[in-house]
């Protein structure tokens, strides 16, 4: 199987689990090519954790899927200037959206991955936006509640502008994201901490 059918795969196993969970994902993602995106390197120094966090999923299509192609995805590490200690330490592959390998306006789907240890500071955007927790330790914290631990499976929901922020313990975190509605990353901000 070529890296474009296994990313594919990949994206309807996703959807499945994503409408299990109850969140509506477009119906035509399961048609939708998807082009297999050039290998980048240096790939990100977080994605060393990413081996331990696929053996950390629950066996099925998934986890069959990332083992297959994880090291064909997009993935990376944008530097942030606003978030101070996490440089490096987090990654994400955009497969669905305006620019990524599969084409598509309106909606965006990825995978993220963040090293044991970390705080992902307090942070805005205009997307609606759904994780769904695949493997991991890790705490969510949305508006003015505490941080919550969250187990594998968990879905976590956030509307457009609410503030949070994520944090993992001794594993790696990875989890599934989708954006909808306003979607563009020029809205994205981070806040300070209260």
């Amino acid at each position: 199987m070529d890296k474009a059918e296994a990313i594919r795969l990949l994206v309807c196993a996703a959807a499945e689990r994503y409408e299990a969970a109850g969140v509506a994902v477009p119906a035509r993602l399961r048609e939708l090519p998807v082009d297999a995106p050039a290998s980048l390197s240096p790939q990100p120094a977080a994605l060393a954790a990413l081996p331990a966090a696929i053996d950390g999923m629950p066996p099925g299509a998934l986890r069959d899927g990332l083992r297959t192609c994880w090291d064909g995805l997009p993935w990376v590490c944008v530097k942030l200037a606003e978030a101070e200690g996490i440089d490096q330490k987090f990654a994400f592959a955009e497969l669905l959206g305006p620019a990524a390998p599969g084409r598509i306006g309106g909606f965006r789907f990825g995978f993220y991955l963040q090293v044991p240890g970390v705080l992902y500071p307090p942070h805005v955007h205009a997307a609606e936006e759904f994780y769904c927790v695949l493997s991991g330790d890790c705490e969510w914290r949305r508006n003015d509640s505490g941080f919550i631990f969250r187990r594998p499976g968990s879905v976590i929901h956030h509307q457009p502008w609410d503030l949070h922020a994520m944090r993992t313990r001794a594993l790696p975190m990875l989890s599934m994201w989708i954006w909808r509605g306003d979607i563009d990353y020029a809205t994205y901000r981070f806040l300070k901490n209260d």
